[in-house]
């Protein structure tokens, strides 16, 4: 155990291991490193799922710091330590393992949210995880965040946040040469959608919907469907058709499949490396000569921008009703580069405070994020054309705007997340909810997507979707980017608009 007294000082925890604590005092134990595939627990509030995805992308933890620590005044005399948001921090330091092995810090405060650190050189400006550090170490500057404290009229139980914070540090490295996909840099995320979340139309039935295969869609299937209504499922990013719309009840998707009389399918795609022109693409060929669809689509998040897209562009489709839920039809500041480890950190911290399905779901979520840490690690954002797509300021989304809607009936479902519960989920969620305003210039969200920005703005064509095509869930009815189909007034309105 090392004493930290709130100075600024580096304090050596363990050999190569030193950390500048400005602000916090109390104590600090360095544990090794979880074993890989471990079934959870432990020091901290992490679900499984996270250790799962990062053992599934070739990441290991090599030491875990604990920090029981107060904060106190800093002294005056010293330089604060802020981090690059501007916010009060703490300097890790870590071994420098050389120009073949990746390393980042994933830091869980007090409430379980969960931030992603990058090395920085010693101007502040990120360095690349195949730079070697001045002196043998890599330099990590973290936010130090402490938990809000409650009203008086809380009474006793201001106790659970007085007492001394726990903040976890998990010192996480990574080979920067993948055995199967190369190296990890400009393109790999490419390689590894290719392998990992290939392209495919499939039947979406109430036995396999929530099943991660499902009997392909076959050119005969379109012939046979042409001329009557079809309903098609289009996910989101880091997502997959079984697990964007596993939450959904099975009693719902039993009557939308009746009421389609079993014509209802699901188009896994590319999420983070190609565009939704490039998506669009890839379903145009699989369309038969000559063949035509008309199709209902339920989408969530960027498989808005992919649904717009494959209503214009795929010859043969028709596009009736098309329900936007958690689309960002106006983009999300989170892909704007400048905000990039904001959208990994919002991801990790939702999945992490409240997952939306089961173990296995919110894994493989995770493992996209992780994939994306990995590259972002490297110091490359080359090859994510997926994400760009969202970008308010991007050219595929100035683009999109300008083009015409070919779509007869939009519908939109968006929400305006604010927190709720409990005392202790009150102050998790209020932690993650304060580091999304900042990103959202306090305009209302579900975390991820701006709640205006769903039903669309004047002088685009197709927009605004009308407030009477729009569900809206009130800012006390806690529904986050990813649980919308887990609350029974989303069930309820599907059923509606489509049957």
């Amino acid at each position: 155990m090392t004493i930290l007294d709130g100075s600024g000082k580096i304090i050596e925890l363990a050999p190569g291991y030193r950390i500048s604590a400005q602000g916090l005092k109390g104590s600090a134990v360095v544990h090794e490193g979880a074993q890989t595939g471990r079934s959870g627990g432990g020091l901290e509030l992490a679900t499984t799922a996270l250790d799962e995805a990062l053992t599934a992308v070739g990441m290991k933890e090599v030491k875990l710091i604990e920090l029981d620590v107060a904060e106190v005044r800093p002294l005056p005399a010293e330089t604060p330590i802020r981090s690059t948001q501007g916010e009060d921090a703490l300097i890790l330091e870590v071994p420098d393992l050389g120009a073949t092995v990746g390393q980042v810090v994933l830091a869980v405060d007090e409430e379980g949210v969960v931030t992603w650190n990058f090395p920085l050189d010693t101007t502040g400006q990120p360095e690349s995880s195949a730079t070697r550090g001045a002196g043998g170490y890599k330099r990590f500057v973290i936010r130090r965040a402490v938990p809000p404290v409650p009203p008086p009229s809380e009474g006793t139980k201001r106790g659970l946040i007085g007492r001394l914070g726990r903040k976890l540090l998990k010192v996480i490295v990574f080979p920067l040469i993948d055995p199967v996909l190369g190296s990890i840099s400009d393109y790999f995320a490419g390689r590894w959608e290719a392998k990992n979340r290939p392209y495919g139309l499939r039947h979406f039935t109430p036995d396999n919907y929530q099943n991660p295969q499902g009997p392909p869609l076959t050119a005969g299937d379109l012939n046979l469907w042409a001329g009557n209504r079809c309903l098609l499922f289009v996910h989101g990013t880091f997502s997959t058709s079984h697990g964007g719309f596993g939450g959904i009840p099975y009693e719902t998707m039993k009557k939308l499949h009746q009421g389609y009389q079993g014509r209802v399918f699901a188009f896994n795609h590319f999420s983070l490396s190609e565009d939704p022109n490039q998506n669009a693409e890839w379903f145009q060929k699989q369309m038969p000569p000559g063949a035509t669809m008309d199709a209902d689509i339920i989408c969530h998040s960027r498989g808005g921008l992919v649904s717009r897209t494959l209503a214009q562009k795929v010859s043969g489709l028709r596009v009736g009703k098309l329900i936007f839920v958690a689309a960002p039809n106006m983009g999300t500041p989170l892909a704007d580069p400048k905000h990039m480890v904001d959208f990994i950190d919002r991801y990790t911290s939702i999945l992490n405070l409240a997952p939306s399905g089961p173990l296995s779901v919110v894994a493989e979520v995770l493992e996209g994020v992780a994939v994306l840490v990995k590259i972002l690690g490297s110091a490359s954002l080359k090859g994510l054309d997926g994400l760009a797509a969202m970008n308010p300021k991007g050219q595929f989304l100035a683009q999109l705007q300008r083009e015409p809607f070919k779509v007869s009936q939009p519908f939109a479902v968006t929400s305006n997340f604010e927190p709720k519960g409990s005392l202790r989920e009150l102050v998790k969620q209020v932690v993650v909810d304060q580091v999304m305003d900042r990103v959202f210039a306090e305009a209302p969200n579900d975390l991820v997507v701006p709640t205006s920005g769903v039903a669309g703005a004047e002088g685009i064509p197709g927009f605004p979707i009308p407030a009477e095509k729009t569900l809206q869930f009130a800012s006390d009815q806690g529904v986050t980017h990813t649980t919308y189909f887990r609350h029974p007034e989303t069930s309820k309105t599907l059923l509606q608009w489509l049957l």
